[in-house]
């Protein structure tokens, strides 16, 4: 994928089958559109589950690391609507990390992504980091793969406690660092998750804490499109 800024909201979250139906319409009418809109967002899209754990991962892509703590962003998270209050209220098993890219390579988006959640310690961050332009271009060497890219949380802004996050009711996890690959059909997912592991496998002090999952592209909203013509 072809990530626009150097900042990425990255969100896995199950729902209540109760509120799949909410939670469809307030994430589509609203709640993309919304986060799209606030300044130094340009891109959100949304993934459902092919072979995961949790059933939805959603990216959103910012002009910088320093959007995700800026006070417009903040401004909506402790302002949320009624809408908002609702559906959040559905939410299950939420790992949420604000995230600076640390190394990425690809020109071209495909339609199904693999994503992994780390926690990792000093050394082991340290290792990945190091790493990281290598990662990508042996993921992005991968017959079929398009892009690839490892990014780092924020830790302390991650956990920042904010209203919308009190209405979900239970704390999320945050991932230390995220890998993404992103390919148009999941077979060479398949593959570039086996070098991933074989990877990963090699850093000591590394857990994941979302394995690794496939998933396909679902909904999408672009800043550029939202503008005044």
């Amino acid at each position: 994928m072809t990530l626009l800024g150097r900042g990425a909201v990255t969100i896995w979250n199950d729902i209540d089958p109760a509120g799949r139906e909410i939670f469809y319409a307030w994430h589509e009418q609203e709640h993309m559109i919304e986060r799209v809109g606030i300044p130094g967002f340009l891109r959100g899209r949304r993934y459902i589950a092919i072979d995961a754990e949790i059933e939805w991962f959603t990216l959103y892509e910012t002009t910088t690391a320093a959007v995700m703590s800026g006070p417009d962003y903040l401004a909506r998270l402790n302002s949320p609507t009624d809408w908002t209050r609702r559906a959040v209220g559905e939410f299950r098993n939420v790992t949420r990390g604000l995230t600076e890219v640390v190394a990425g390579r690809g020109v071209t988006d495909g339609a199904c992504l693999l994503a992994v959640g780390l926690t990792v310690d000093d050394a082991a961050g340290d290792r990945l980091r190091g790493v990281a332009a290598a990662l990508v271009e042996d993921l992005v060497g991968v017959p079929g793969v398009c892009a690839a890219f490892v990014t780092e949380a924020d830790r302390a802004a991650s956990r920042v406690e904010t209203a919308e996050k009190r209405e979900r009711g239970t704390a999320n996890e945050v991932p230390d660092m995220v890998v993404m690959v992103e390919a148009s059909r999941p077979e060479p997912l398949a593959a570039a998750r086996a070098k991933l592991d074989a990877e990963l496998a090699a850093i000591h002090g590394l857990r994941l804490l979302r394995p690794p999952a496939t998933y396909r592209f679902e909904f999408e909203v672009l800043a550029q499109a939202l503008a005044p013509a």
